[in-house]
């Protein structure tokens, strides 16, 4: 774990920084420190599916970055260099939000997730998700903040404390079943035209909460063009209305 603050350079293209040794570096330590939380508990090094690597990896250490998603890391690098409040549901192993603190230098951002294994399926997220929320506390000090729980509880929680908050980029990647009820949670804090970043939407559950921002106009699709977002599979950005 850094016990310094990391000092990366100010990147101009997500080339510069995916490329950067500094910043692979980095992704070594963050990766580094989720596998020592894991093999501290004896139990298995791998991580919940996320934009870096495969759900379940057990090698996620020595593998590249998953082409798959290039798309979705080219988004979020642009949309968080024009963003100054990043609220993310779905931490995991921290890899979004580290993408996206690395991309803007002033970037803010704020994770919430419930830090506990669900499904026996899933990898040790207790484990290494609190490792996470250490690792960037750290490698970032002063630009993030992190609640545990169930986002449908934590969420409007955090919105009656944080009022005058105002976030201009969401990110749901929680449970895929929770979008809508999480949108309508963070909405007090949203700015207009705030971007929300909506994963998954090749899912029923996912692409029907979707649906129902953008027919329930409290949302819509943002233009792609202008803001030089890739389109991608299973991926899709909103604007709010």
């Amino acid at each position: 774990m850094p016990t310094d603050p990391l000092d990366l350079p100010a990147y101009t293209s997500f080339e510069g920084m995916s490329d950067c040794p500094k910043w692979r570096a980095a992704l070594a330590s963050l990766n580094s420190h989720l596998a020592a939380a894991l093999v501290a508990e004896n139990a298995e090094v791998s991580l919940n599916g996320n934009l870096f690597y495969a759900h379940k990896d057990l090698e996620f250490q020595k593998k590249p970055l998953l082409e798959d998603y290039e798309g979705k890391r080219r988004n979020l690098f642009k949309l968080a260099q024009g963003s100054s409040k990043f609220l993310e549901v779905g931490v995991n192993g921290g890899h979004s939000l580290f993408l996206a603190l690395s991309a803007n230098p002033n970037l803010h951002c704020i994770g919430i997730d419930i830090c506990a294994q669900i499904s026996p399926t899933w990898a040790r997220v207790d484990i290494y998700v609190p490792a996470a929320f250490e690792w960037l506390a750290a490698a970032f000090p002063g630009r993030t903040a992190f609640v545990t729980g169930n986002s449908l509880v934590e969420l409007p929680r955090f919105v009656l404390d944080n009022p005058d908050e105002k976030i201009d980029l969401l990110h749901l990647d929680g449970a895929k079943d929770t979008h809508l009820r999480e949108f309508l949670a963070a909405q007090p804090v949203l700015t207009r035209g705030a971007h929300v970043i909506v994963d998954d939407t090749n899912t029923r559950p996912v692409k029907q909460s979707m649906q129902q921002m953008l027919q329930l106009k409290l949302a819509q699709h943002a233009d792609a063009g202008v803001l030089g977002l890739e389109t991608t599979f299973g991926h899709r950005v909103l604007s709010v209305i």
